[in-house]
């Protein structure tokens, strides 16, 4: 057959065309096994790949095959098998919606049990994961082998626009990894303010505290100067962050950590927390996040808190304390 020099040194579609018009199956695999797809997406010939997908190729098929109901990844079918892999990899936008748009499996995952998103989400690149969401079939809860979801990626990269994106297609909030560490934990160590703010407005529990002991408020007070975002701080105290007098003695007498030599008037503030019950104010914001959270879990596939407190009909200053922008 004389399809693979054809198309791949010559980029020919009228050739492609031809050849499926003459009954070629656009999901033909040559003798190394690689598909005409595989081929088409390496050799970034965008052209191909779409007149592939519109006559019936079938994007999920590794090797001559794709995995059955209940079939779980192998070392022969997974998504670094898989024709997304290299799009992934090179961070192509462009393809990575053609076989997206083609009905590719984006919950495929790799060895490590990595989906598409989580790889896209770890690069960083927000396009590439505003593609993968257009799935109809996206799970952005799905986990690795640690149980690091999508969500506790960002988090810890400080991928505030990718953090929201996930938020708003209802990515658990709360989710714990292999280490029972959440979200808000992993972004209080990244000491991304915004990122924070968002968990927090979700309702994510600033007062989690894993198996180990550390919390979010832990994690601010322990990271190093580089990480440390004072104001994180006050917006964990103002989502309802417990102070532990007898941690907070520790934390300063025994562990003395730098930040309190950092900021002097810090140990009093935490003591003072200590002493004394939520204000009414900080009580009346996190049972409006409450509610507001519960009704995101009855709501279709995407919900966006921010724009449901915009329409509201409260002060502004109401809306900005209910969606924690108040540092």
């Amino acid at each position: 057959i004389n399809f693979y020099s054809e198309v791949y040194t010559d980029n020919d579609v009228d050739y492609v065309k031809k050849q499926l018009a003459s009954n070629l199956s656009a999901n033909h695999v040559f003798e190394d096994k690689r598909s005409v797809l595989d081929v088409a997406v390496n050799e970034r010939k965008y052209e191909i790949v779409a007149i592939l997908l519109k006559n019936r190729c079938n994007p999920n098929l590794i090797q001559g095959r794709m995995l059955t109901p209940g079939e779980k990844e192998s070392d022969e079918i997974n998504l670094e098998k898989s024709c997304m892999y290299p799009c992934l990899v090179r961070e192509d936008v462009d393809m990575t919606s053609l076989l997206v748009q083609g009905g590719f499996d984006v919950n495929l995952r790799d060895t490590r049990q990595c989906s598409s998103l989580w790889h896209a989400v770890d690069s960083g690149n927000l396009e590439i994961v505003q593609a993968i969401l257009k799935s109809r079939n996206v799970n952005v809860n799905l986990p690795d082998m640690t149980k690091l979801r999508p969500l506790h990626v960002a988090c810890l990269h400080g991928h505030y626009d990718i953090v929201k994106c996930l938020l708003q297609r209802k990515a658990i909030v709360d989710a714990k990894q292999i280490r029972d560490l959440t979200p808000l934990i992993l972004a209080c160590k990244a000491g991304c303010y915004r990122t924070v703010q968002s968990l927090l407005a979700h309702y994510a529990n600033p007062n989690h505290q894993s198996s180990t002991g550390i919390s979010p408020l832990y994690t601010v007070l322990h990271n190093h100067r580089m990480q440390r975002n004072p104001k994180i701080i006050a917006l964990l105290l103002a989502a309802g962050a417990r102070v532990n007098p007898n941690l907070l003695f520790v934390w300063r007498f025994s562990e003395n950590l730098e930040v309190f030599e950092d900021m002097k008037n810090l140990h009093n503030v935490l003591k003072h927390e200590s002493e004394s019950p939520k204000s009414l104010k900080c009580s009346c914001g996190k049972m409006i996040r409450k509610l507001l959270y519960q009704n995101r879990l009855f709501t279709m596939r995407y919900c966006d808190i921010e724009r449901q407190v915009k329409s509201l009909q409260l002060p502004t200053s109401l809306q900005d304390y209910i969606l924690l922008k108040i540092v």
